[in-house]
């Protein structure tokens, strides 16, 4: 028999701004809101339902491909898919169950929580890492993952001794990470040339072992850089000569290799699991049962690395390309000397943890390092941060608990793996997490506020000191700590920010709401007049803020100016901050913007609705003429088309489909240039939330309103969101096969149509 193991990472840094709670807007991920959002689309959605079509073109069925691939999400990502879609969530889940009910061993395994560098980190901060990572596997997938992905597969012995202490048995690494396979003799192996089609014992010290398969070097390449995922057969044919004498191949690459970096390889992977693995009698399999049934009978001795500190799979001198100017990562003639002085400033950011436990803690390392360890369940149960607290409540107080907690798990984000990664010390991935280093300052300072321990900022001034050694390749060779503080400036504002917010807020409802929850903070109007505001911002961990607030208009531009004080310090109130739309975070400004300016969009809508009739006949005359007026005039009045027809349905629904219908030929016919966005985009949000009635009720009345919906698109060559629809009309095709939705014939007949509409073949309907 013969196996093969498909293993995707999948992996997305952590995008939301520490203060804030939220991911904001990527320009650089558009149309997509952020990169998260957009690789959702392109990647992970696609492979939980990919497309299998027939001959016709028509979607004979979807495979849910994880169900076939061995996979890790990192603790970052599935927190970010559980929240953004839960839709998803559930494929992935059940994906893992029944390949437990295939195999007896599921195929999701763990990844370490905030992909650091394992060999780079202190012991016990490895140790925590890999355990907060076990503890966010256990949360979703509802079981313990005996294997965990380590971030860039970077390991040496101390990473195998924390493993083994925590409980993991294998891992998986790249052949140019081996140096020896040991038997009776020693069998260099270097340059990739170890057997892949098994596993290995790897021991750390004291007889402490895990097992380590080592993923085949030239297929996975060309998964990853050479579009082997063009062609299912091509891909087969690769797999099935790969074998020889072996009853394994092995593979592992990025998962956004199946979607996002090869756009539809999630098709290629759905069509291979369905049509070309069982026909080679191929068992697609996991490494924990392939293990189970080939344990390890080698043992294998891996190469050092520079200085000795270890290797991994993405720097060929070890793990350098996170601590040094190796070359990896570069271009010619760009100076990496940046990197080093970086990750010694966030040494000296985590150095000062041990001091603030020391400090306020009188613990054995030994409690420490558990109550460090336990912390995750803090991070995803407020419940669960005041039993850990229990131990510390002789000590500090809860808010100076969290101050402490917080200030250490943010110094570990500032570790993530992709600051070093690329090229320069300006890019997105860098300055996150700097981010997160001065989120984790402003924790350390609140803890120490009004108390004698001035090592807090001590230590600040030589991380700034140690960032401004860090420079950029850009012209403006501006250094680390110019990104830093930038940043420190604006996050210092963050209360004032959300205080703009709900003043923004309150004045969009007129005044009408009274509290609010914004970025994970309370704020409450205590007195509220047209133009006045005071209130409350309610911080359960850092000061509460009281606020003072003056709405004025200048033209369009409305400002709101601030006068604010907390519990324990006054704040100058000679100072008046003063906050606009600008200040607001885009999402929540775009938000507000109608909201605000509604008597003033009035006008314009009348204005409009006047105009509109009289020059549309002057246009009709021109067209009827032969007569083509000017391009902006065109534009102009095809704007004015657009709303005034989206109204219609918004006040009378379907029933002004063939008006609308008529209104759009005649303005097009007319030259004008008609948007769609306004009126597709609301038919879409209609069809999904009919989709999900159906779903849910099995109502067919639900499927006349669904074909009206979608005939109205098409007939008028408006875009359709098919993969959100597809993927909802899928859940219900398997409802409906499994007899648990009933249609009489006369509805079955039109349940059937909705699928041709939908490109789904519903010849065995």
């Amino acid at each position: 028999m013969r196996y093969l193991i498909l293993h995707g990472h999948f992996y997305q840094p952590p995008r939301e701004n520490p203060f804030l709670g939220e991911i904001p807007k990527e320009a650089s991920a558009s149309p997509s809101h952020d990169w998260n959002e957009r690789i959702t689309k392109e990647c992970y959605s696609p492979n939980a339902y990919s497309r299998i079509l027939d001959l016709g073109g028509k979607i004979a069925d979807m495979s849910n491909n994880y169900q076939f691939m061995s996979f890790n999400f990192g603790p970052t990502l599935i927190d970010y898919i559980a929240k953004t879609r839960n839709d998803l969530l559930e494929r992935i889940v059940e994906a893992d169950k029944k390949s437990i009910e295939r195999l007896g061993f599921g195929n999701a395994i763990a990844q370490v929580y905030n992909h650091i560098i394992l060999p780079l980190a202190k012991k016990e901060d490895m140790r925590v890492e890999i355990k907060w990572g076990l503890y966010n596997f256990e949360k979703y997938f509802k079981r313990k993952s005996n294997g965990m992905w380590l971030s860039e597969t970077a390991i040496n012995l101390d990473v195998v001794d924390a493993l083994y202490d925590c409980g993991v048995k294998f891992t998986i690494l790249s052949p140019y990470q081996a140096h020896y396979v040991k038997n009776s003799t020693l069998i260099d192996v270097s340059g990739g040339q170890i057997d892949t089609s098994k596993p290995y014992w790897l021991f750390g010290h004291n007889g402490k072992k895990i097992a380590v398969f080592f993923y085949d070097p030239y297929i996975s390449n060309d998964i990853a850089f050479q579009h082997l995922l063009r062609s299912a057969d091509k891909f087969a044919e690769r797999i099935r000569n790969a074998y020889g004498n072996r009853n394994l191949v092995n593979i592992a690459t990025d998962g956004e290799s199946y979607g996002h970096h090869e756009a539809f390889a999630d098709m290629c992977l759905s069509w291979y699991f369905k049509e070309n693995i069982h026909r080679d009698n191929i068992i697609p399999t996991n490494y924990e049962h392939y293990l189970n049934m080939f344990p390890p009978t080698e043992e294998v001795i891996l190469h050092e690395g520079e200085g000795g500190r270890g290797t991994s799979w993405s720097c060929s001198h070890g793990v350098e390309r996170w601590r040094s100017a190796c070359g990896c990562g570069g271009w010619d003639g760009c100076d990496l000397s940046w990197r080093q002085p970086l990750r010694e400033a966030f040494d000296i950011l985590r150095n000062m943890q041990d001091k603030l436990f020391s400090t306020f803690l009188d613990f054995t390392n030994d409690t420490r390092n558990s109550l460090r360890e336990e912390y995750v369940r803090a991070i995803y149960n407020d419940s669960d941060a005041k039993d850990l607290y229990e131990i510390c409540n002789k000590y500090i107080s809860f808010k100076e608990f969290i101050f402490l907690m917080e200030s250490y798990k943010y110094s570990l984000f500032s570790y993530t793996s992709c600051g070093w990664f690329f090229e320069d010390v300006s890019r997105l991935e860098p300055v996150k997490n700097m981010q997160y280093a001065e989120q984790s300052f402003h924790y350390a300072r609140m803890l120490v506020k009004n108390k004698n321990a001035k090592f807090v900022e001590e230590a600040h001034k030589e991380f700034l000191e140690t960032l401004e050694k860090s420079i950029s390749n850009k012209p403006e060779h501006l250094t680390a700590r110019y990104f830093y503080e930038k940043e420190e400036k604006e996050d210092s504002f963050y209360k004032l920010y959300i205080i703009n917010h709900f003043i923004f807020n309150l004045i969009a409802s007129d005044y009408k709401e009274d509290n609010l929850n914004i970025f994970k903070h309370i704020v409450r109007a205590t007195k509220k007049e047209k133009n006045y505001i005071e209130g409350i911002l309610i911080d359960n961990i850092d000061s509460d803020i009281y606020f003072k607030a003056k709405t004025i208009k200048e033209n369009y531009e409305l400002k709101n100016q601030i006068q604010i004080s907390q519990i324990y310090e006054e704040i100058d109130n000679s100072q008046v901050y003063t906050l606009s739309l600008k200040d607001l975070t885009s999402d929540v400004r775009d938000k507000f913007a109608n909201e605000i300016f509604k008597d003033d969009i009035k006008k314009l809508d009348k204005l409009m609705h006047d105009i509109y009739p009289e020059y549309k006949e002057l246009f009709e005359y021109f067209n009827s003429n032969g007569i083509t007026p000017d391009y902006d005039y065109r534009r102009l009045m095809g704007a004015m088309a657009s709303p005034i027809l989206r109204e219609k349905i918004l006040e009378r629904g379907r029933d002004a489909y063939d008006e609308v219908s008529e209104g759009l030929k005649n303005a097009r016919h007319a030259g004008m240039f008609v948007s769609n966005s306004g009126i597709s985009s609301l038919i879409g949000d209609n069809i999904k939330n009919a989709l999900n009635q159906l779903y849910e009720t099995g109502n067919p009345k639900i499927i006349f309103e669904l074909l009206s919906d979608i005939q109205f698109l098409s007939n008028n060559d408006m875009p359709i969101d098919r993969n959100t629809y597809e993927n909802i009309f899928y859940k219900i095709l398997e409802k409906y096969k499994s007899g648990n939705i009933h249609f009489e014939e006369e509805e079955k007949k039109l349940f059937v149509e909705l699928g041709y509409w939908l490109n789904f073949s519903m010849s065995d309907i």
